[in-house]
Formats: structure tokens, C-alpha cells, sequence
């Protein structure tokens, strides 16, 4: 396992080939990233710290989909479901190093298809690069064949600094702002019922106080849908602040919606809710719902999508 650090005056973003993930984020000698005591706990990690999630992120039910009349099986690693693409996902493949400075890496991954059914392969791209106080993320992926991809980055933030295994704390006293049109409604297996649920914009959230959104009581594990699939510009997602450090961020994205989770279902060596992630992506499922935006990639065709956490310290949110 290949590990490197990226830095600016402000920032600094430890990396690792495995997953082509974050192990470490340091802002204002603050460790605000949730990571493993020893790095190569890193190999057994199962709660996708820091990962790449592809190339299928989040939840198909029965691990199944079609790509036009050709049946693709997912292996399954959550009840009949499959969850971030089971054991053929990104985040435990090693990625080759493309490119790198002091500010920058690229990785790239070449994965075949053929494991879920398709006679092709797909050609992925992770760059992150540090400016300033911004940590930017950029997935570029093209495939031979018709495919549906759907990525993203699996970060959990603790902007209190209570990052490290062991003795990180929840994240009960930070404030939350999402942006978001409307947001997905699941059953009780989180697999979305085909419907959305309109949600008054900018919605404040903090944990342990629901407001209005009964979903919400027990904290959020759901997608919120922002703008149409065509909007490519980047967005605010959502807003965090933590009222012990006064460290604030910004999650900004070109993707049509994102996962907010405030990790209920964390588990030893780190606390539950001991963190929040903001998983920019299409909708969990969007391949069996006829009505979400379909993150089919076409032949020949190369998609980019841009994440991009801005910390800062200033103004209440």
C-alpha cells in the first residue's frame, strides 16, 4: 500500500493506492477525516473510510439491472442487496499512481466488465488536488461498451477533530444546512420506493433534533436530489459547521444530487454518528427506476464529475 500527502499552506490530504481513498485530512492542526490508528487497517476496513465507491455506488436491489437487454449481477453484501458494488467495487482494488506533485494526484483504474455480464471495460481517472483551503476531487470515466457508473468519494468528517479510532466522539454538536429540491424515500431495507419527498431548501439539520422530518428523527442515511441531471455547474450540497472547533465547510459538486449520512451504523473501533459524509452521486437504484436521472454511460463517451471541500473558519451558518 502506497501512501501520499498533498499539501498547501492550509491543507494537507494524506492518500492511499488502495481504493484510490483519503486516509488523512489536517486543517488548522486538526484531524478531521476518520481514519485507522495503523494504516494498514486500511485492508480491512469495512465501512469504506475515505474510498472511491464504483463502480455502481450505493444500493441496487437484488444486485440486479439490465443494460438494454443483457442481465449484470451484482455480488450481494448486504441481504438479497448490493451495496457500493460488493467485492467488486473500487474501493479494494489497488489503483496504479498517473500522476503526481506536490499538490496533486491522479490515479487510474482499468476494470472489466465481464464479472457483472457486460463484454467491455471501464477506464477511471481519480484526481485530487489541494487549493488553498479546497480539497478538489475529480472522476472521469469512459467505458467500451453501454454502462451504467455512478461514483463517488466515501470521506467521513469530524470537524471536531475526533478522527482518530478509538477516541473519536459523535458529531452531535455540529449544525448541517442541505440544499436539496426534494429526497428519496426508501423502504425499510433503504432500497427507494420509486418516490420523492419535497424538502423546504436550505433544510437545518442537527443530530437529535428532527424539526418536521420524521425520516430524519433516528439521523440521515438518504439521497437528496438538487437540480436536473443537466446542470453541470458546480453546487452546494451541504454546509457543516462544529460549534467546538468553529470549522466550517462547504461541499460543492457538479452531480445531480448526494448521500448525507451521519453514520448511524458506524461501528467498533470508531462511535457511531462519529462522523457525517457527503457522497455526491445519482440516486441509489436510479438503474432500476425508471423515473430517477439514469447514470447510463455511453460507448465512447467520457463523463467528469467534480467534487470540491472548501474548509474555512468564519461566520456562523
Amino acid at each position: 500500500m502506497r501512501s501520499i500527502t498533498i499539501e498547501s499552506d492550509l491543507l494537507s490530504v494524506t492518500l492511499l493506492d488502495l481504493g484510490a481513498r483519503i486516509a488523512r485530512i489536517k486543517f488548522k492542526d486538526k484531524d478531521l477525516a476518520l481514519r485507522y490508528q495503523e494504516t494498514q487497517s486500511f485492508e480491512n476496513d469495512s465501512f469504506y473510510l475515505g474510498a472511491t465507491i464504483g463502480p455502481i455506488t450505493n444500493r441496487v436491489k437484488n444486485g440486479e439491472f439490465y443494460v438494454h437487454d443483457r442481465l449484470c449481477v451484482l455480488p450481494k453484501n448486504e441481504g438479497s442487496n448490493s451495496l457500493h458494488s460488493g467485492s467488486q467495487g473500487f474501493d479494494n482494488k489497488y489503483w496504479q499512481i498517473d500522476q503526481i506533485n506536490k499538490q496533486c494526484v491522479r490515479f487510474r483504474l482499468v476494470t472489466s466488465l465481464e464479472d457483472i455480464g457486460l463484454e467491455g471495460e471501464l477506464n477511471t481517472y481519480a484526481t485530487y488536488q489541494i487549493k488553498g483551503n479546497e480539497l478538489h476531487i475529480e472522476y472521469v470515466n469512459s467505458s467500451s461498451c453501454d454502462a451504467f457508473v455512478n461514483t463517488t468519494n466515501h470521506v467521513y468528517l469530524n470537524l471536531s477533530g475526533n478522527s482518530l479510532s478509538g477516541k473519536n466522539k459523535s458529531v452531535h454538536d455540529h449544525k448541517f444546512v442541505l440544499h436539496a429540491e426534494n429526497f428519496v424515500v426508501c423502504d425499510n431495507f433503504n432500497i427507494p420506493t420509486g418516490t420523492f419527498k419535497k424538502l423546504k431548501s436550505p433544510t437545518h439539520f442537527t443530530l437529535g433534533d428532527d424539526g418536521e422530518i420524521a425520516e430524519f428523527a433516528d439521523g440521515i442515511d438518504h439521497h437528496f436530489n438538487i437540480v436536473g441531471e443537466n446542470d453541470t455547474d458546480l453546487k452546494t450540497l451541504v454546509e457543516a459547521r462544529s460549534k467546538t472547533t468553529g470549522i466550517e465547510l462547504k461541499v460543492k459538486s457538479t452531480s445531480p444530487g448526494y448521500q448525507f449520512y451521519t453514520a448511524t451504523h458506524l461501528g467498533h473501533p470508531f462511535t457511531p454518528s462519529g462522523g457525517f459524509c457527503v457522497e455526491a452521486q445519482y440516486a441509489p437504484d436510479a438503474i432500476n427506476q425508471g423515473n430517477f436521472f439514469s447514470p447510463l454511460l455511453k460507448a465512447g463517451e467520457e463523463r467528469k464529475q467534480k467534487i470540491v471541500f472548501e474548509f474555512s473558519s468564519g461566520d456562523d451558518l
